[in-house]
């Protein structure tokens, strides 16, 4: 017997791995929105989904050893957050630098620069914040504006040998020949230190 839309989100939903985030926009192309508000409340009321606020929702991840439900991935929170307002956004600051590897520091508030406008959220105890930048300034292709975020916030004299290789590695040759058409608006020491990141790969 063929699925109801509404069996179908419902569905999707279920197969999820546990901690994932939704937000409406996931499934506006199969449902209203009106629909969808309904089988989140469905789903709330089953204890599957959690609300974390601004329109949020978390697939349950309670840890039966330790009783208590596991807090999400503030990543994962902050690009749903970003697909529900349409925005686009990639790590900035220590947070570019932890998502690149050449960090082990958690930084205290997860920082993006984005497409919206500038605005600072708090889920489940992480603080967000989502820092406007100009729209000339930001990439489609994230990797390219992550890596240069990463270097301009490290600076010239911090960009070595040894972070020109971790950066690298993140890189497939693909994203890597993008990245250099994406450089030829940065500085000319950014420039400069893409074109010997080759000599890693």
């Amino acid at each position: 017997m063929e699925r109801t839309i509404s069996d179908q989100i419902k569905h999707r939903i279920k197969v999820l791995p546990r901690g994932s985030i939704v937000v409406a926009s996931d499934f506006s192309h199969i449902a209203s929105d009106n629909m969808i508000r309904q089988i989140f409340h469905q789903l709330t009321k089953e204890a599957i989904l959690i609300p974390l606020g601004k329109g949020l929702y978390k697939k349950r991840n309670f840890n039966e050893t330790f009783e208590q439900e596991i807090p999400a991935d503030p990543q994962a929170i902050a690009t749903a957050y970003a697909r529900k307002m349409n925005w686009i956004i990639y790590p900035s600051k220590n947070l570019a630098l932890n998502s690149l590897g050449l960090s082990t520091q958690v930084p205290n508030v997860f920082t993006y620069n984005s497409s919206g406008p500038t605005t600072r959220l708090s889920f489940e105890n992480n603080e967000l914040e989502f820092r406007h930048i100009n729209p000339r300034n930001l990439s489609n292709q994230i990797k390219s504006s992550l890596i240069m975020e990463a270097m301009n916030y490290l600076g010239d004299d911090n960009v070595h040998d040894e972070e020109l290789k971790t950066l690298s590695k993140n890189l497939t040759l693909k994203e890597y020949k993008q990245l250099k058409k994406d450089a030829q608006r940065s500085s000319e020491w950014i420039k400069k230190n893409i074109k010997k990141m080759e000599q890693f790969r």
